[in-house]
């Protein structure tokens, strides 16, 4: 396959597919390179807590911003002292979406408009787009936001948790 040949999600359609006793979890990138960096004091726990999300039953979205994050600072010498090969981070990636209720997470129809909200509501600029972004995401789909970024707070309507708060 050429090296930036399109894939596919394993589903045929962006829009995940909840019943009304599934939560939809948005993984923000900082607790999936907590997991994958042994040199974090929050390596252990996020690693724990991903292993049990991704076993669980929530259906779990990963927006592509964020996985392109993992790839782009897990692959990356000058921010990991031990960075992964790039097949290594990308088999990572299929690994998690190998679990039945992972998948990808792209925007919708909607996501425009609910994005230029959630940036006007959080007076959003800078490296804030990005959570901005994955909030509009969690918006739109009736998401819960997990991450570690204790300052990330886009829009009241958005859930969010901090499953390494007492780590």
């Amino acid at each position: 396959m050429p090296a930036c040949a399109a894939t596919t999600s394993k589903s045929s359609s962006n829009a995940p597919k909840a019943s009304s006793t599934s939560r939809l979890v948005l993984i923000d990138a900082n607790l999936l390179l907590y997991a994958y960096d042994s040199t974090s004091r929050l390596h252990e726990p996020a690693r724990e807590r991903l292993e049990v999300v991704f076993s669980g039953r929530e259906l779990v979205r990963l927006p592509w911003v964020v996985v392109l994050a993992f790839l782009r600072i897990t692959t990356h010498a000058r921010v990991l002292e031990r960075p992964l090969a790039h097949r290594e981070a990308r088999a990572i990636v299929g690994s998690w979406l190998e679990q039945p209720n992972v998948d990808f997470l792209g925007p919708g129809e909607r996501h425009w408009d609910i994005l230029g909200s959630v940036i006007s509501e959080a007076d959003a600029h800078g490296k804030l787009v990005v959570d901005a972004h994955i909030a509009a995401l969690a918006l739109e789909y009736g998401g819960t936001v997990y991450t570690n970024d204790r300052d990330f707070k886009c829009s009241d309507g958005v859930p969010v948790e901090l499953p390494l708060r007492s780590s």
